[in-house]
């Protein structure tokens, strides 16, 4: 997935556990550019999670799925923490609505802002906008599930829930 990152000129700021936190750009006058480059990534990470799941059937490895949030808008960078531990990193609003949008995704699903959306609604083909409740806001927002980047030929895979269902099922046996 880095190589896919690094392929559209994104920045790896962190692993968080099962989760990657990448940032792009930071000229707000290329922001078009940015979130294109970013649901592009989306897109195409999405597509290769997709071609390595055969791979890990083979290998007897569990089906892994990864859900994806993408959210628009202005954030605070530098170094953050302290003598003892800084890191240089991202933080605000957006960066926590982009992790609570992650989290209402399914597997296989990239979701996004309204804000996002409205940068590129020319550029991406995209579901209906949902009202969801995110935690940290008071207020309900909108979101919308990217579905492809048409111009390119490239769609999100759509996934199959059954097949996670039946492996989760056959491990609770196992244990």
């Amino acid at each position: 997935m880095v190589d896919i990152v690094a392929r559209h000129y994104g920045t790896v700021d962190k692993f968080i556990g099962d989760a990657i936190m990448v940032t792009f750009g930071g000229d707000p006058a290329a922001s078009r550019d940015h979130v294109r480059r970013a649901l592009l990534c989306a897109v195409e990470m999405q597509i290769a999670m997709n071609e390595l799941r055969p791979l890990h059937r083979e290998e007897g490895v569990p089906e892994m799925y990864m859900g994806i949030g993408i959210s628009t808008g202005r954030v605070m960078a530098g170094l953050i923490g302290s003598e003892a531990y800084r890191a240089y990193t991202i933080i605000g609003e957006e960066v926590n609505i982009a992790s609570r949008i992650e989290a209402l995704s399914l597997r296989g699903q990239v979701l996004m802002s309204e804000a996002t959306y409205a940068h590129c609604s020319d550029f991406v083909h995209a579901g209906e906008p949902v009202e969801v409740h995110v935690k940290g806001r008071a207020e309900r927002m909108r979101v919308r599930e990217a579905l492809g980047i048409p111009a390119l030929g490239k769609m999100v895979p759509r996934q199959d829930v059954s097949s996670t269902a039946r492996w989760f099922a056959r491990t609770r046996r196992a244990a």
